[in-house]
């Protein structure tokens, strides 16, 4: 299938800008198969905030830009809300069921760290950017690959898996040239179609020259399958923590594919 890629500047603040990509078909109808938005910020050369021209918008594109600002500043504020008065009566429900019950309530379960696979990369030189740092696209693909695995491996190949969604990611901090990257993915939720997984993958390095060891990313990806799923099911505190975040994503993804009217919608 032919596709049309598109991408522009969509707002623009004091020192960071958001960039728009779109993904559609190529015929006639070009349809909307893809869109993500990458917030980058202008540095110096000694690591200073740059000031950008500011970005004229048509009334359409204010009027969007303005929706999103305010969805991600409820999306923020909720976050922020959830972390402040921790979990709802109705996770914790949720939480205390699936630990002590779902096993036995669902013929076909998975234990959730039964799921988890590994990686471990060395980042060389040519994976770095205009800031002599590691690209951020090679960490994003690198975990794609990770996450895919885990989801052909839990699924079963005969499901053919394939990703719907990724979510927010954030890049915590910069990852060095010749550090040893380990990623690390599992999965932490399936969804109530039962056809639906949240894959959620964690990058933690070890910079080889300074020694220190810190994580740089977590990714969240929505993949379906074509077959139905087994129940992946969360046995400590760590592991159900991760279970409600990847049923929070889970529930981002599905709302959003809802408004824009995905035809994936329904496999979530």
């Amino acid at each position: 299938m032919d596709v049309i890629l598109s991408g522009q500047v969509s707002s623009v603040g004091r020192t960071s800008l958001e960039v728009c990509i779109e993904i559609s078909t190529a015929d006639s109808a070009k349809d909307l198969i893809l869109e993500c938005f990458f917030v980058m910020a202008a540095r110096d050369k000694a690591g200073k905030g740059v000031e950008l021209p500011k970005l004229e918008l048509n009334a359409d594109m204010q009027r969007k830009s303005a929706e999103r600002k305010a969805k991600r500043k409820q999306e923020a504020h909720d976050v922020s809300e959830t972390m402040k008065n921790g979990l709802t009566a109705a996770e914790f429900q949720l939480l205390h069921e699936y630990i002590t019950s779902a096993g036995k309530k669902y013929k076909s379960s998975t234990p959730m760290k039964d799921t988890e696979l590994s990686a471990v990369k060395i980042t060389e030189p040519q994976q770095r950017n205009t800031n002599n740092r590691i690209f951020g696209g090679y960490l994003m693909r690198e975990a794609f690959e990770v996450a895919h695995a885990v989801a052909i491996e839990f699924a079963g190949p005969s499901a053919r898996p394939f990703c719907m969604s990724v979510d927010e990611i954030t890049f915590i901090k910069p990852v060095e040239i010749g550090s040893l990257v380990k990623f690390k993915g599992k999965v932490v939720y399936t969804g109530i179609s039962k056809k639906a997984m949240q894959v959620k993958v964690k990058t933690y390095i070890h910079n080889l020259n300074t020694l220190e060891r810190y994580t740089s990313n977590e990714f969240r990806f929505t993949f379906a399958s074509e077959v139905p799923l087994p129940t992946v099911i969360p046995s400590t505190f760590v592991e159900g923590m991760n279970f409600l975040d990847g049923r929070r994503s889970h529930r981002r993804c599905k709302q959003l594919a809802k408004e824009q009217k995905s035809a994936l919608q329904d496999n979530y």
